[in-house]
């Protein structure tokens, strides 16, 4: 048995993915130095050809890597900030996400964004603590969210392999969670739930059955506000004449 980080599994999916496919590359800021965690080491292994130093800006090595995909390669863009995504938003979503779509499928950009630490933390402000997966997921661009480490190496190693753009946000709450790892890491298919809770209460259970006709009893039960509602509008008739109309018009009991 061995713990395995949250941070420490999207490099070991990185570092995996550069050693099977020799079209895998990776670009992003400061990644030489591994200052996000997920390249760490990378760059020393692998060359500066595949894990590249970019300059501080976006959209010139976001369009950089759609080139590269439409190539052939299968580029990996780290962005260290959650809100550098606005600035390529469009070339993104109206550019690699659509191009195979209006091409008939006659090209593909395997593209896929990873984002370190998305969300609100301690010392990054108010500009740098978004967490825009909804954007990207409303847009039609595959979008992925890991709760743990295991789903991060799989997620990220299936968005990799994927012919389609793919995002993929590592919320900044989970990249202290470290879990138990005592099976061979795997890709983990992008679009099939897991269900990690307990399993579903079954219909026929006897908690399922008594929840089932305790409602429907209050529902039907003529209770307060049929009283309240038959002693507002008092007749001439006697009590029992009145509920056994009331019983027959509402339930069809009579």
């Amino acid at each position: 048995m061995s713990k395995l980080s949250y941070t420490k599994a999207l490099n070991r999916a990185l570092a995996d993915a550069l050693a099977e496919d020799p079209s895998v590359c990776v670009f992003g800021e400061d990644i030489g130095a591994g200052l996000a965690g997920p390249t760490l080491g990378l760059q020393q292994r692998f060359g500066r050809q595949r894990v590249v130093d970019t300059p501080l800006s976006e959209q010139a090595f976001t369009g950089m890597a759609i080139g590269a995909a439409l190539e052939g390669r299968r580029p990996v863009i780290e962005f260290q900030i959650p809100a550098l995504l606005f600035l390529v938003f469009e070339q993104l979503v109206n550019q690699a996400h659509k191009f195979s779509l209006m091409s008939g499928g006659q090209g593909s950009v395997p593209l896929t964004c990873l984002i370190p630490g998305s969300g609100s933390r301690d010392g990054w402000a108010g500009q740098h603590s978004d967490h825009p997966y909804s954007l990207f997921a409303h847009s039609g661009v595959k979008t992925l969210v890991p709760a743990t480490p295991s789903d991060a190496y799989g997620l990220l190693a299936s968005a990799i392999r994927d012919p389609d753009p793919t995002v993929l946000f590592a919320p900044a709450a989970a990249l202290g969670v470290r879990e138990d790892v005592t099976w061979q890491l795997a890709p983990v298919p992008i679009g099939s739930a897991r269900c990690t809770g307990p399993e579903p209460m079954s219909p026929w259970s006897p908690w399922a059955i008594w929840s089932t006709t305790r409602s429907r009893w209050r529902r039907n039960w003529p209770g307060r506000s049929r009283w309240r509602s038959s002693t507002r509008a008092r007749s001439t008739r006697s009590t029992g004449q009145r509920w056994r109309r009331r019983w027959s018009a509402q339930d069809g009991w009579w």
